[in-house]
């Protein structure tokens, strides 16, 4: 709001319209609102973060509201994703952050992890994962949770999910699509159990 001092002739602050009114030097100046766009190099180095995070985690939104599911209703799983990866799985300096693959979480939880996953191509076209269950898991408690396969194309900066396998399986493989042939691939996996309440940690299995 713009205030004049000394009546209608006088010196006014403030704001009004596109005018501002100041005190500069003793007198009292009305100037224009400046137009400056924010330049990139004027951009804190977080809003170079949350737009690399943001593009890359966009591709997972459905999996993320499994993996970071949560009874605290106060935060939603893509926000809870988000902080994560923030914090744990950028690399570089602005503004060339980049993304750590290998820190990667989509999911986090208590529930027993993939042991000594893998990923091995196969064919060109076909990807295998695989994972062990060591003699002390439980396994009538978890032998049903179901495997969730992440696959990402950097190359193509796509994704593509399976859910075909169970922990019991130990193994799983996975067609991708002919066009993505050559390119390069970084996978996940994370185990839901079978009433969807409770997930283990995303793993990192790898680069094919």
């Amino acid at each position: 709001m713009a205030t004049y001092r000394k009546g209608i002739l006088g010196g006014y602050s403030g704001t009004a319209g596109p005018a501002t009114g100041t005190r500069w030097r003793g007198k009292d100046v009305l100037k224009g609102r400046s137009n400056k766009k924010i330049e990139k190099e004027d951009l804190q180095p977080q809003n170079f973060k949350l737009t690399v995070m943001s593009k890359f985690l966009g591709h997972f939104s459905a999996l993320i509201r499994i993996g970071f599911h949560h009874k605290n209703k106060k935060e939603t799983p893509y926000n809870r994703a988000m902080k994560y990866n923030l914090e744990h799985a950028i690399t570089d300096k602005a503004p060339d952050y980049e993304i750590n693959y290998r820190k990667i979480l989509f999911s986090k939880g208590n529930r027993e992890p993939a042991w000594s996953a893998k990923a091995v191509l196969e064919q060109e076209n076909q990807i295998t994962i695989s994972w062990e269950i060591p003699e002390t898991a439980k396994i009538k408690l978890i032998g049903n949770d179901l495997a969730r396969i992440v696959i990402y194309n950097e190359t193509r900066e796509d994704s593509r999910f399976s859910a075909t396998a169970i922990r019991s399986d130990l193994s799983v493989a996975v067609t991708i699509p002919t066009v993505f042939v050559g390119n390069k691939f970084h996978l996940w996996m994370f185990f839901v159990s079978p009433d969807g309440k409770s997930v283990s940690n995303s793993d990192y299995i790898g680069q094919v």
